[in-house]
This record gives structure tokens, sequence and C-alpha cells, in this order.
């Protein structure tokens, strides 16, 4: 039997749990976020996370092509700003700001960018 429904499933899944997370956490998203497994987020109150249309995470070793194997995580301190634009890929990474960070539009960050 393929592995492409119970794929499909899980990254169903697991992209509406990250969007509820997001959501609780107050991550700003837009359309079209896609997460293979989901992400870690720490924000302090005044931090904030905003994401453009199009965003897809990869969190687990079988969604990262070079066998990374951590989630993404996401910090951001009490005046910090993460701003990712639209089209953008991520795989078992690593954000935290202080102040801010901005990824511009259609941006691929490869296993364990820091």
């Amino acid at each position: 039997m393929s592995e492409a429904p119970f794929r499909k499933a899980f990254v169903f899944i697991t992209t509406q749990l990250t969007k509820a997370y997001f959501r609780r956490k107050g991550v700003v998203f837009r359309r079209g976020l896609i997460s293979y497994g989901i992400p870690s987020v720490s924000a302090e109150r005044g931090g904030s996370i905003s994401m453009g249309e199009n965003v897809r995470i990869n969190n687990t070793i079988r969604a990262n092509p070079i066998g990374r194997n951590h989630r993404a995580v996401f910090f951001v301190s009490r005046s910090g700003k993460i701003i990712i634009g639209n089209n953008v890929g991520m795989s078992g990474c690593a954000l935290a700001a202080r102040e801010k960070i901005t990824i511009e539009d259609n941006v691929l960050l490869g296993g364990n960018v820091v």
C-alpha cells in the first residue's frame, strides 16, 4: 500500500493543529500555510510573529530531504518581531528575535538554519 494517503492525512491533521496552536500563541498567518509536523512557538508578551501566504514548515525527519530531525522553533522576546513573507519554506530552522527578523518572499531556509 502506498504511503501517500497516510502522508496527506498526516500533513492535513498537523497543519490544522499548527493553525490552532498558532492562533493560541498569537501568531498571525495567511492562507496556504502547510505544516508537516508541529513547530514550537515561544512569544513573550509584546513580541509578534507574522507569516505571509503559502508558508511551508517542515518539522519532522520525513519531511526534510537532508534528514534533520528537529522541528522548527520560533522565539520572540518582548519587543521582538519575526516577519515571514510569502512563499517561504522552512525545514527544522530556529528563529529567535530580540529585535527583528524579516524573511522576504520566495525564500527557502534549509535544515538547521539558526
